[in-house]
């Protein structure tokens, strides 16, 4: 699949059992030499926003490389349409089968991008205990984007929390939470103290033990219902979810005259 993302093309090679999807930018560059660093540092950011919301509009997991990339291949060697696949970028989508990708989510500042991005660290992860922090973190970013701007933030994360839950009670039953657990806490003060706080600062007093059958049930029961709250989250405060009637929140991949790769607008 080719398309252009923020005026970078790329090409999304899709893997196989052997090989991991590779994400490859398109550039010209010396033959004698690459991208210089700087913008190797810029065309990584942009892969990365652009990995984020695939993850949140497929609900998926991706673990990006940890490096710029490799080397690329020129034209003389046939250019993409020949390239090797030696370079694993995201992980392998090769677990269900993917729609093509007509529309991502728009990113128009650094708060919803860090939001994506927790997201997307969250669905790739295999700990419960990192997965939590992650989705915690992200009901997190909007008050701090409102204190940095001077906005009256009326709700902490904890009174959003339990506003939510109470007009959201399916998220308590596919949890299958039992609300006796919560020691007379409401849900928000709970999954502060005694997941959130207890994850950040394992001590005795928490009587969280990570490896304990119990420790893990009970963060695993917190993990779905902060999930559904991360996602609510991010649809309503953040002004990420997808209308059709009202579309000025997303981008569609879109067929531009006398371009040869389809754009992201």
């Amino acid at each position: 699949m080719y398309f252009n993302y923020e005026e970078i093309d790329f090409k999304l090679i899709k893997g196989t059992k052997k090989y991991q999807d590779i994400l490859c930018c398109i550039t010209d560059v010396e033959s004698s030499s690459g991208p210089s660093e700087r913008e190797a540092r810029r065309v990584q950011e942009i892969a990365l926003r652009f990995l984020s919301c695939l993850s949140w509009e497929l609900n998926i997991g991706i673990t990006p490389s940890t490096s710029y990339g490799s080397g690329g291949w020129s034209k003389e060697r046939g250019g993409l349409s020949r390239v090797k696949r030696c370079t694993l970028i995201p992980r392998s989508f090769r677990t269900r089968r993917v729609k093509d990708i007509v529309k991502l989510p728009k990113i128009d500042d650094k708060y919803k991008a860090n939001a994506l991005s927790l997201f997307r660290e969250a669905k790739a992860t295999n700990s419960l205990y990192y997965k939590f922090l992650c989705y915690w973190k992200i009901l997190e970013v909007y008050n701090t984007y409102r204190k940095e701007k001077g906005i009256h933030t009326p709700e902490t994360s904890v009174e959003w929390i339990n506003h939510c839950i109470d007009e959201n009670k399916w998220i308590l039953e596919r949890a299958h939470f039992n609300e006796q657990l919560s020691k007379k806490k409401t849900i928000g003060k709970y999954l502060e103290d005694e997941c959130r706080t207890a994850i950040a600062h394992v001590m005795a007093k928490y009587k969280l033990a990570p490896d304990s059958g119990e420790g893990m049930s009970k963060i695993y029961t917190a993990t779905i219902i902060i999930e559904e709250l991360a996602r609510i989250f991010i649809q309503q405060e953040l002004g990420l979810k997808f209308k059709r009637d009202q579309s000025d929140n997303y981008f569609f991949l879109q067929k531009i005259r006398r371009k040869s790769i389809p754009i992201f607008k």
